[in-house]
């Protein structure tokens, strides 16, 4: 690696599963608003449906991960809606993990909090595609994250402690 770098960043990268689990939450709402249009529904159930459906999209697209970065200060998840931030003193470990690590733990889609059965540490997950995972270890959390440049970014990493 080059010793100059002072930052990696990687886009992340999202699978056709995450694509097709979006567009079959977005069918229904769609849907709902065209049926409450052809039965003459209440009026303003259309509006309310527009803005469930809307406030939905919103909080999905201001949760959802769209970079991975790290630098001398040390490891940032970037959002729409605000960044987590990793401080580089709080690394115990960075380390490449495959899904192996998930025995033993219940996991709901690819994002979220939730507590690993086998060692009975919490992980957070921000995961847009099961392949390319890699650990950040602090002392009270585990975060995995995906990233198409695993070795880059756990080389870069461990050479922030």
């Amino acid at each position: 690696m080059d010793s100059h770098k002072e930052r990696i960043s990687i886009k992340f990268h999202w699978n056709a599963t995450v694509w097709i689990v979006t567009a079959l939450v977005a069918v229904p709402f769609i849907a709902l608003s065209f049926l409450t249009e052809a039965y003459s529904a209440v009026g303003w159930m259309k509006y309310l449906l527009a803005a469930i459906f809307l406030v939905v999209i919103l909080i999905v697209v201001g949760v959802m991960p769209i970079r991975l970065e790290a630098d001398k200060e040390g490891v940032r998840l970037r959002r729409v809606l605000g960044s987590l931030t990793i401080p580089a003193s709080a690394i115990v470990e960075c380390k490449r993990i495959d899904n192996s690590y998930f025995h033993g733990s219940t996991k709901a889609f690819s994002i979220g909090k939730i507590k690993r059965s086998s060692n009975g540490r919490w992980y957070t997950m921000y995961a847009t595609e099961f392949k390319n995972l890699v650990l950040v270890q602090t002392e009270r959390m585990d975060y995995i994250f995906s990233c198409t440049k695993q070795d880059e970014f756990v080389e870069f990493v461990n050479g922030l402690k």
